[in-house]
C-alpha cells in the first residue's frame, strides 16, 4: 500500500506542472548556452559539450517522460482535453522520431573535388588507424566523443594509445635532453622600432619542426655550435674547417698536418683520418665525404666547410650567447656578445637589433600539441582545430595529429598512426561538374553558391542542381549545399552535408499534430467561454 502510494506520488510529480516547468527552464537555458557556445567555439565543440552530451540526452528523456506521464494521468479521455491529447501526442511523436534518428540515422559530409567521382561520406566520429607496412595489417580504434582531453590507455599491438585531445594547437615546449651529446638550442627576437619577430633555432635532432636555419626577409640566419666560432673567425691558409658534427669539435687541417692535394681532374682533395677510418673530401663540391662508390656520404660524422662559402652570403651566424657576421667593408668577422649588449645587439642591416630570449644545451624546444578551446570566425575554426593523440612506442612518447600522421620505424617494420573520420562508402558516385558563386555587389562576400553535380548509380547518370533549400535526394540520402573552399588554379571544391533521417516522418507527423492540437485546444476553450454566458442566462431566466 505504501509502495503504491509512493508510486502514485512519483507519477503525479513527473507528470505535474512543477516538474515540467523545471525541465523546460533547464532545456531553454541549455539551448541558449549552446547557441552562444556554437557561435564562439564552433558546432563540433557545442555538440560534444552540450547537444550530444549524456546530460542533455537525459534532460530530453525526462522531458519525454514528463509529457507521457502528463498524458496518462489525464486518462480516460475527456472531451474538453482532446486538444491537449493531440498536442502531447505530437510532442511524443517528435521525441520518438528524434530517438530513431539518433540511434539509426547518419550525419556527415561529402567533399567534392572538381571532375573527380566521390563515393565516400565522412561522419563526425573520430578513429585512429594504425597500419603495419610489414604485414599490411590495419588496426582501428574509435576515439571518445568528448569536448575535453580523455585518457584512453588502450593497446593496439605494440602501440599504446595514451591520451586524446579533441581540440589542440601545436605549441613550443622545452624538454630535458636525454641524449649523451648535448646540442645547442636558442630563441632570439629580431626587431626594429616598428616590428619584431621571434626566431626559434635548434641543433638537437629531436627538435621537430624547429630548424637550425631560417630566413628573415633577405637575411639568412643560422645557428652553429659555439666551438665553431673560433674556427670560423681565426685565419688559416686553406680556409677549410673540419667539423665533427657529433661532438661539435672543429679544427683546421693545418693543425693536424693535413694538406689539400689535387686530383688528375684538378679537383681539390682532402684526406682526413678519424677513429681508424679515412674520409676523402672534395671541399669545392660538398661538405660531405665520399664513400667507396664515390658518392657523397651524408651519414659520416665529419664535415669540411670552406670559409669562402660564407663570404658570398648576407647572413647572421648565432652561437648561443654570441653573434657573428662578416663586415662588408673590411671583409672581417665581427663577433659580439649579448653580455655586453643587454638591450640587444645592433646589426648592420635595416636598423635591425637582436636580443637573446633563451638558450640551452641540456634542453631542446619542440612543437607539441596542447589542449585548447577552439575559436571560430565567420563560421570556420581558426584556432584549436587539430585533433591529437599521445602514443607510447618502445618506451618513448610520440604525438599523432589529424594533419600530421605519425611514422614510426623499427628495423624493417614501418608503422603509420593517423587520426581520421569514420567513413562510409556510398552506393553511388557524385561528381562535381561546376561550382557557381555569386558575390554581394561591390564586395567579395558570397551571397549564394551552388553546385552542378552528376549522380552515377545502377540506373545511369543524371545531372542535379544543388543549392540552398534545393537539396539532392536519392536512396534515403539527402545532400545539402553547406560550404566550399578554394581549389587548384582558381577553382573551387564543394562540400555537401549528408544525412539519412529515418525518424523524419515521425517528426513531421508530430509537428503536424502539434499545430492541429493547438488549433483544436483553442477552439474547444473558445466554445466553452461562449457557452458559459448562454447557460448562465438560461439559469437566471
Amino acid at each position: 500500500m505504501i509502495n503504491s502510494t509512493k508510486w502514485k506520488d512519483a507519477e503525479r510529480f513527473i507528470g505535474g506542472l512543477k516538474f515540467a516547468v523545471i525541465l523546460i527552464a533547464l532545456f531553454t537555458i541549455s539551448m541558449i548556452v549552446g547557441t552562444f557556445v556554437e557561435s564562439y567555439f564552433g558546432t563540433d565543440f557545442a555538440n560534444r559539450l552540450i547537444y550530444k552530451s549524456p546530460l542533455f540526452m537525459l534532460l530530453q528523456f525526462l522531458l519525454f517522460l514528463s509529457i507521457l506521464m502528463a498524458t496518462l494521468l489525464r486518462l480516460p479521455p475527456k472531451k474538453r482535453l482532446w486538444g491537449f491529447y493531440v498536442i502531447h501526442g505530437g510532442l511524443l511523436l517528435i521525441g520518438c522520431g528524434a530517438f530513431i534518428t539518433y540511434v539509426s540515422g547518419i550525419d556527415g559530409h561529402v567533399t567534392l573535388l572538381p571532375k573527380e567521382p566521390t563515393r565516400t561520406i565522412e561522419l563526425s566520429e573520430d578513429i585512429v588507424h594504425v597500419k603495419f607496412h610489414k604485414t599490411d595489417k590495419i588496426l582501428t580504434l574509435p576515439l571518445p566523443y568528448s569536448a575535453f582531453p580523455k585518457i584512453i590507455d588502450h593497446s593496439l599491438s605494440e602501440i599504446q594509445v595514451e591520451k586524446y585531445l579533441p581540440f589542440s594547437e601545436y605549441q613550443v615546449t622545452w624538454l630535458k635532453s636525454t641524449s649523451k651529446i648535448s646540442k645547442l638550442s636558442a630563441f632570439y627576437t629580431i626587431f626594429t622600432d616598428s616590428m619584431s619577430e621571434e626566431i626559434k633555432l635548434s641543433l638537437h635532432p629531436d627538435s621537430e619542426k624547429i630548424e637550425s636555419g631560417l630566413r628573415v626577409g633577405p637575411l639568412k640566419v643560422y645557428l652553429f655550435p659555439k666551438p665553431l666560432l673560433n674556427c670560423l673567425t681565426s685565419q688559416n691558409k686553406s680556409k677549410l674547417i673540419i667539423w665533427n658534427i657529433q661532438s661539435d669539435e672543429c679544427y683546421h687541417p693545418e693543425s693536424k698536418g693535413l694538406e689539400v692535394t689535387q686530383s688528375g681532374g684538378h679537383l681539390n682533395i682532402l684526406k682526413v683520418p678519424h677513429e681508424g677510418a679515412t674520409y676523402y673530401f672534395v671541399p669545392d663540391k660538398s661538405p660531405f665525404p665520399l664513400n667507396e662508390q664515390f658518392q657523397f656520404y651524408a651519414q659520416a660524422p665529419l664535415r669540411v666547410i670552406s670559409k669562402d662559402s660564407f663570404d658570398a652570403r648576407t647572413a647572421l651566424y648565432l652561437f648561443g650567447d654570441q653573434v657573428s657576421y662578416i663586415d662588408k667593408m673590411s671583409k672581417q668577422w665581427v663577433v659580439k656578445s649579448f653580455k655586453d649588449n643587454p638591450q640587444g645587439i645592433p646589426l648592420p642591416w635595416m636598423k635591425l637589433k637582436i636580443e637573446l630570449n633563451r638558450h640551452s644545451k641540456t634542453e631542446y624546444p619542440t612543437l607539441l600539441p596542447k589542449y585548447t578551446l577552439p575559436k571560430q570566425k565567420n563560421g570556420k575554426l581558426v584556432y584549436g582545430g587539430e585533433k591529437s593523440l599521445s602514443i607510447l612506442y618502445m618506451g618513448k612518447r610520440h604525438w599523432a595529429s589529424s594533419s600530421n600522421p605519425l611514422t614510426l620505424n623499427s628495423g624493417k617494420n614501418r608503422i603509420v598512426v593517423s587520426i581520421d573520420r569514420k567513413k562510409l562508402t556510398l552506393p553511388f558516385a557524385l561528381t562535381l561538374d561546376r561550382f557557381k558563386m555569386d558575390t554581394s555587389p561591390g564586395t567579395e562576400m558570397p551571397s549564394s553558391y551552388e553546385s552542378y553535380v552528376y549522380l552515377l548509380n545502377g540506373k545511369g547518370v543524371t545531372q542535379h542542381h544543388v543549392f540552398m533549400n534545393n537539396p539532392l535526394k536519392t536512396q534515403d540520402f539527402t545532400f545539402y549545399q553547406s560550404s566550399y573552399f578554394p581549389y587548384q588554379q582558381g577553382g573551387y571544391a564543394s562540400v555537401f552535408s549528408a544525412n539519412i533521417d529515418p525518424g523524419r516522418i515521425f517528426k513531421y507527423l508530430g509537428s503536424l499534430l502539434l499545430v492541429l492540437g493547438a488549433i483544436w485546444h483553442y477552439l474547444l476553450n473558445r466554445n466553452r467561454k461562449v457557452l458559459r454566458p448562454a447557460n448562465s442566462a438560461k439559469v437566471l431566466s
